[in-house]
């Protein structure tokens, strides 16, 4: 049986017309999830590399991370509401209480906080409870380590003000992670002066958390992130040496 011209031309409109829009479903079926970063951390290399991980990982599942920069207590909280999707390193839920969130079961990295001071200045077990520490706010996790160490710490709301009160002699010792420790002096000869003090130390693991309308996420996102240290784990530098690679 002959098709009309004209019918066989609306037919074939007709099937670019649905293969078009097979084909714009197929492309937009990816998931995005909107993530809090921490907005103290954004210029520290290490952190970057955290949030090139996380983004790379959950790619290659079709997965979108968007990142939006927000200080660590409201980027919790606009999580646990849902306005956020999730946040990208954070310590175990069970210690700060958020009741919507679920988080990963093992953590995705390993971070090590050090005390720095000034060289030439002597700071060991015997004095360290007589000198003034400063603690950033987004530092969290650390507590029972504080009051182990019988350390005097004082909350200050960045790492810059934090070292910045160090290099002015207005404190003896500033808490922070060894990874961006390491990133600073490299960096900037305003760290040169800098080192860490012996024999404090402290490792807190640091979950992947979404809020629960996204908890079927959660087998995807252990998967990518095992699959990434495995097939891609060269790739993060920073991760071999300080992460727990």
């Amino acid at each position: 049986m002959m098709i009309p011209g004209f019918l066989q031309s609306t037919l074939n409109i007709l099937a670019a017309v649905i293969l078009g829009l097979s084909l714009s479903v197929k492309a937009d079926s990816r998931t995005v999830l909107k993530i809090s970063a921490s907005d103290t951390h954004l210029d520290s290399t290490p952190y970057k590399e955290i949030m090139r991980f996380i983004k790379n990982a959950l790619a290659r599942d079709n997965i979108e991370v968007i990142y939006t920069s927000l200080p660590i207590e409201r980027g919790s909280f606009l999580a646990d509401k849902g306005d956020m999707d999730g946040e990208l390193a954070r310590i175990k839920l069970s210690s700060d209480g958020y009741s919507n969130l679920v988080e990963t079961s093992f953590p995705f990295i390993l971070v090590r906080y050090i005390l720095v001071h000034r060289q030439n200045e002597v700071i060991d077990k015997k004095n360290i409870s007589s000198l003034q520490g400063v603690l950033p706010l987004n530092v969290k996790g650390i507590e029972d380590f504080i009051a182990q160490n019988k350390l005097r710490t004082i909350g200050v709301n960045t790492l810059d003000a934090a070292l910045d009160m160090l290099l002015h002699k207005r404190c003896d010792y500033v808490i922070m992670s060894d990874a961006v420790f390491s990133d600073f002096k490299k960096t900037n000869k305003r760290f040169i002066s800098l080192e860490q003090v012996k024999d404090f130390s402290v490792t807190v693991p640091l979950y992947f958390r979404l809020n629960k309308k996204h908890k079927n996420l959660i087998p995807i996102v252990e998967a990518a992130i095992k699959r990434e240290r495995s097939l891609h784990g060269s790739d993060y530098p920073m991760f071999e040496g300080y992460y727990g690679f």
